[in-house]
Formats: structure tokens, C-alpha cells, sequence
């Protein structure tokens, strides 16, 4: 991560899970700038090496599934009706795949960036996107990694 202070940069201490503190005599007018490394990776479970998410820098991706055989309000419960979301048929097809073909040392070869918005492809026809972009639809977060 890069910090700009009014156009130059600043030395930082930052650890994982943690705040970056500035300490300086601040005026009216300054301006903070701060860059992320925007390069494909993967976050693997603790438990589990082969299961993984895919991050774009700072942001979770994940893989559209559609929203095939789910009830029309599926996943969200009317708020009219108590405990209605109980009632609803939550069963993943057993054909939705969450297997992903990927090089561990270099992801981002699995991801086709597909114009300028924040969307990609895989070689298998998966297309993926940031987590906050998946609404009322099936998603794949934490993919069974192969190599083959």
C-alpha cells in the first residue's frame, strides 16, 4: 500500500488487521491519497489449503451461479411475514460447481479482465466479479482449487 500526503509519499507501519496512523500537525486543506495493489491473489482457509477466495487487491471476488429453480423473493424474506425465509427451499443443485483451474503461484493467469469494469472470465466459463456486485442470485466465495 502506497500513502501520499499532499503529493508525497509517506513512510508507513502498517501490520495485517490493523489501522495506518499519521501522526503530523494537519492543516486545512491537506490531502491523503492512499493506492492499493490492485493484482489478482488468493486467501486460502485456514484448514484447508485448496479452498480459497480470489481478492482483487482489497476486494472479494466471486463467481455468479445464477439463480436457477430459487422462489421468486429468494434469498431475501418479506417483511410483512415473521420467519417466512424459513419456508424457503435453501437447496444448492447439486450440479453448481465450486471447483476453479488455477495456477497457485500465479492466479491471476486463471482471470480474464473483460473490459473496464470490475469483471472477469476464467478458461472454464466462469465469470466473476466483485462480492458486492452478486444480488438475489447463487455465488461462489471459496472455490475448490485444482490444477488440472
Amino acid at each position: 500500500m502506497k500513502v501520499l500526503v499532499n503529493g508525497k509519499r509517506v513512510s508507513i507501519q502498517q501490520k495485517p488487521g490493523t489501522y495506518i496512523a499519521i501522526t503530523r500537525e494537519w492543516k486545512d486543506g491537506d490531502r491523503i491519497a492512499a493506492t492499493y495493489p490492485m493484482r489478482i491473489q488468493l486467501e486460502a482457509t485456514p484448514d484447508n489449503p485448496q479452498k480459497a477466495a480470489l481478492l482483487y487487491g482489497p476486494l472479494v471476488l466471486a463467481g455468479e451461479r445464477g439463480a436457477e429453480g430459487m422462489q421468486a423473493s429468494a434469498p431475501f424474506s418479506n417483511p410483512a411475514l415473521y420467519n417466512d425465509y424459513y419456508t424457503y427451499n435453501y437447496q444448492v443443485p447439486a450440479s453448481l460447481s465450486t471447483s476453479l483451474k488455477i495456477d497457485m503461484k500465479h492466479p491471476e493467469r486463471a482471470l480474464k479482465r473483460v473490459g473496464e469494469e470490475l469483471l472477469f472470465t476464467t478458461g472454464q466459463g466462469d465469470v466473476i466479479r466483485p462480492l458486492y456486485d452478486l444480488h438475489r442470485q447463487r455465488y461462489v466465495v471459496y472455490w475448490d482449487l485444482t490444477t488440472e
